[in-house]
């Protein structure tokens, strides 16, 4: 890369990928727009600038390949845009192919600094896009049924009023209806030029479709069209926002952290105890207000919407759909739910994963589903929403729902429980599919059945300090829902101690705390012992005995307090609840290697420091 280049290419790499994943969503939607009629100008232009920006940009890198694919692909909407072709399904491909090629353009040339290396894929995708402009079947695509009718689904109430649903996958039966259009050029927006012819014939999917006896039809009368209402002047605004780059991000919200621990240590200063400092104490109290304040600014800078992640998954949706010849509803709820960068990142792989599982083991065939009494049309439902501290992430589908027996015997198969697991909840049933290795599937494919996909979502959601609930109803579908934290810089807890030791129990994970519970101890025939509480045995863990403290506990016995990690529950003993913290969770030094139980630490306001407990790591601890 040349170096008066640099900040040129950098800016390219950063718009691409932003406009590959927004421009991607838009083709899905466009396609489901059902008819040229009906079709959206204003986002067909700006997929048509997307790509004529991102090939200028190119053409003066000095990138070939993508110049001269994008070039094509331009092209083709143009003729679009003219109606002199048609969005069909073909074309849609052939594009969202063009995306893909570009995404990987963008990748190579950030590590490469030349897309050299893709001579080969962007001539084969050329080839097709030119087969298209010119009218012919592309080579490398097999052919594809007619477009279906327009299949938007009206979106269902939820809580920010914004709701979209796709249909994707074939048509029960061929749909066959020609169409004639007639487009006034009013109603084409060319950046260039202006179009004043009526394109009456509309070009067909090039399928053989035998058409109708043709009848001599009644001329309808046209409506008059209402008087034009002159736009309002456009008032020049500056731009609001910039790119900062997230390693900037890391560090305020880590400079913002230490502030406040500096801030806790002045203020809760032991020296200042029994001192009568009334200027002091109100200095001190404005200067918690600003730091606050500033914590939540700061956390809101990397806040991002799920939207764009969510968006990304109507592409996979769809070509799964198709793959499988299935019609697949996609539900999106919520795409303005707010949670951390960080966290939206890690979520990506786990969304994939729970929906690849939800279109091919959950949604059943058209068939089955037509034998079932169902629509013939699955329906996959993506919400997200604010519930507390967390973030609820739903994938819910309407298909085959889980087998209890069938999971329960390929666990007792491969050891996984003993016995015959009938005393088991369903919830806890459920999460046996979670383990490494597991899948109840009769064949694998090269979409599911190998049993890892799952075993990756629980492992990437527990890294997040965040959970899977698994519900299901065998026939109807399922639910699984992703809990997770907010933000991973700061977590409300529940500050207690055991002998010397100062440790931190999320607040989250804190269902209820106990004390005199030692006449409802109970010990089993294998040495573990268990606390009767509301009806149910807990575990019980005294963290005392758990990490080898000594001393002797207080002669009261401690408190007990009962955690919760989705149905699970276990009592943990400590000896004394200190209060409630928010605190900022630093990582552990590497040289103390992988504490068990333990998820982080924290410095509190006068200097010590207290350990995160991490409640599945315990809860995994009691079952092992």
């Amino acid at each position: 890369m040349q170096d008066d280049n640099q900040e040129i290419i950098e800016e390219f790499l950063v718009e691409g990928r932003e406009s590959i994943a927004e421009i991607e969503s838009t083709l899905i939607e466009l396609e489901q727009a059902g008819g040229d009629a009906e079709l959206d100008d204003e986002s067909l232009n700006r997929v048509f600038r997307t790509f004529h920006s991102m090939k200028g940009t190119a053409g003066f890198l000095g990138f070939s390949h993508l110049v001269s694919v994008t070039h094509k692909a331009e092209s083709l909407l143009d003729r679009v845009r003219k109606r002199e072709d048609r969005l069909t399904r073909r074309n849609i491909t052939l594009l969202c192919r063009a995306l893909d090629f570009a995404a990987r353009a963008v990748d190579t040339v950030e590590e490469s600094g030349t897309d050299e290396t893709l001579a080969a894929p962007a001539v084969a995708l050329g080839e097709d896009l030119q087969a298209a402009l010119d009218g012919r079947a592309p080579v490398s695509i097999a052919p594809v049924e007619p477009d279906p009718e327009p299949s938007v689904m009206p979106p269902a109430d939820d809580d920010d009023g914004k709701g979209l649903a796709l249909v994707f996958g074939p048509p029960t039966a061929p749909v066959v209806n020609p169409r004639a259009t007639s487009i006034d050029s009013d109603d084409v927006d060319d950046d260039h030029t202006n179009v004043e012819e009526d394109h009456t014939n509309v070009e067909e999917d090039h399928t053989n479709v035998e058409e109708e006896p043709r009848r001599k039809v009644a001329p309808v009368a046209k409506e008059p069209k209402p008087p034009v209402k002159a736009p309002e002047p456009r008032v020049a605004t500056a731009n609001s926002s910039i790119r900062v780059d997230v390693d900037k991000l890391d560090q305020l919200m880590n400079l913002v952290g230490e502030l406040i621990i500096a801030e806790r240590m002045v203020t809760h200063n032991n020296e200042l105890t029994g001192l009568e400092l009334e200027n002091f104490h109100k200095a001190a109290l404005q200067l918690n207000r600003i730091t606050r304040s500033l914590q939540d600014v700061a956390m809101s800078t990397r806040m991002l919407p799920v939207r764009n992640l969510f968006r990304k998954m109507l592409r996979l949706v769809r070509d799964l759909s198709m793959k499988q010849g299935k019609q697949i509803v996609l539900d999106l709820h919520g795409e303005g739910t707010e949670v951390d960068k960080s966290v939206i990142e890690a979520i990506g792989d786990p969304l994939v994963h729970l929906l690849r599982n939800a279109c091919d083991h959950g949604i059943d065939t058209v068939e089955e589903r037509i034998a079932a009494g169902k629509s013939p049309r699955g329906t996959v439902r993506l919400g997200a929403r604010h519930q507390g501290g967390e973030v609820h992430i739903t994938i819910e589908d309407d298909g085959r729902g889980i087998d209890r027996d069938k999971v329960l015997a390929k666990a007792i198969e491969r050891g996984i429980i003993s016995g015959t697991g009938e005393h088991m909840k369903d919830s806890e049933v459920f999460q046996l599919i979670f383990a490494p290795g597991f899948s109840t599937a009769a064949q694998v494919t090269d979409i599911s059945g190998r049993g890892v996909g799952m075993d990756v979502v629980k492992r990437n959601i527990e890294k997040l300090r965040g959970r899977v609930e698994v519900t299901s109803t065998l026939g109807k579908g399922s639910r699984f829902t992703l809990r997770i934290p907010l933000t991973l810089a700061i977590v409300e807890g529940m500050l207690v101690r055991v002998d010397d030791m100062l440790c931190t129990i999320p607040l989250l994970s804190i269902r209820e705390s106990v004390s005199g519970h030692q006449d409802r101890v109970t010990t089993l025939p294998d040495g573990r012992d268990v606390v009767h509480y509301r009806g149910e045995f807990l575990p019980l863990l005294p963290l005392r005995d758990f990490y080898s403290l000594p001393g002797e506990a207080p002669g009261d016995g401690g408190t007990l307090v009962v955690v919760e990690d989705g149905e699970r529950q276990l009592g943990v003993v400590v000896d004394e609840l200190i209060g409630q913290r928010q605190t900022v969770i630093k990582a552990l030094p590497s040289f103390l290697g992988n504490p068990r139980g333990l998820s982080g630490c924290s410095i509190l306001s006068n200097g010590e420091i207290s350990l995160i407990l991490d409640i599945n790591s315990l809860m995994a601890q009691c079952a092992a």
